[in-house]
């Protein structure tokens, strides 16, 4: 669902490239749903798991916990890191966006007040 509002997103915006708010919007969006969604993955610790019945379980066993540490170091490790501080960078790329809607929203209300006085 992720890749899919990054495809929507760009096809908009090949349509109406001017709706520049669109991409960090979308990419705020879509790195915080990544990080929600690490926790719940990271909590069904350990991923690969040596089956019942294996031949020689310390071996097998002590390659499931190599594969674990990786995907952990690697994916828990280091997309988190990644999925923050781009987040954190197109949540700073909104904020011109938002103060421009800001002002939008207050623009006729100053208008409408500088003509009563």
């Amino acid at each position: 669902m992720l890749l899919a509002a990054g495809i929507a997103q760009r096809a908009i915006n090949l349509i109406r490239p001017d709706w520049s708010w669109l991409v960090p919007v979308t990419r705020v969006t879509v790195n915080g749903i990544g990080l929600a969604l690490q926790y719940p993955i990271a909590k069904t610790f350990p991923w690969v798991m040596v089956a019942d019945g294996t031949t020689d379980p310390a071996r097998y066993g002590h390659l499931a916990q190599n594969f674990n540490v990786g995907i952990q170091y690697g994916v828990f490790g280091w997309l988190w890191i990644y999925l923050l501080i781009n987040g954190a960078i197109y949540a700073w790329l909104c904020v011109p966006h938002i103060r421009r809607l800001i002002r939008q929203q207050r623009g006729p209300v100053r208008q409408v007040l500088r003509s009563q006085s």
